[in-house]
């Protein structure tokens, strides 16, 4: 009987075996790829925050000043347009 069972089944055992060990290795990289994916994600945002803070402290020193000539008044409009496209 364990004779038979070698002859006719082993293989698709093996086979089954090996399929589940494929998909699981398959699952463990797309488990990884979205890691990755949402590890970049998170360092993006914190860049962008970071970018964002540093425009905000920027502009509020510009704001601060009497003595802006009319083309730094335009960069400054030019740069809070800019601030609140990326950061709003």
């Amino acid at each position: 009987m364990r004779k038979e069972y070698r002859e006719q089944c082993s293989e698709e055992e093996s086979e089954a075996r090996s399929k589940m060990s494929r998909e699981r290795r398959e699952d463990k990289q797309q488990r990884a790829g979205a890691d990755k994916a949402e590890q970049r994600s998170r360092e993006r945002t914190a860049i962008q925050q970071q970018q964002c803070g540093e425009s905000k402290r920027i502009l509020f020193t510009k704001r601060a000043r009497t003595d802006l000539t009319d083309g730094e008044k335009a960069d400054l409009q030019r740069f809070e347009d800019n601030y609140r496209s990326r950061c709003s």
